[in-house]
């Protein structure tokens, strides 16, 4: 709850860090975490 309030993000956030800090320690909270595919951008016709 505590890093929630520091830092204003949800909870979905907060568990991906504790799950990195779990695994890695804190080397795995200073790394980039793998971002999400995004959509490719639609071509012109």
């Amino acid at each position: 709850m505590a890093i929630r309030t520091a830092t204003g993000k949800g909870k979905p956030t907060s568990w991906r860090w504790q799950e990195r800090y779990m695994q890695d320690g804190a080397d795995g909270l200073f790394r980039d975490a793998p971002q999400g595919h995004a959509f490719a951008a639609a071509l012109p016709e």
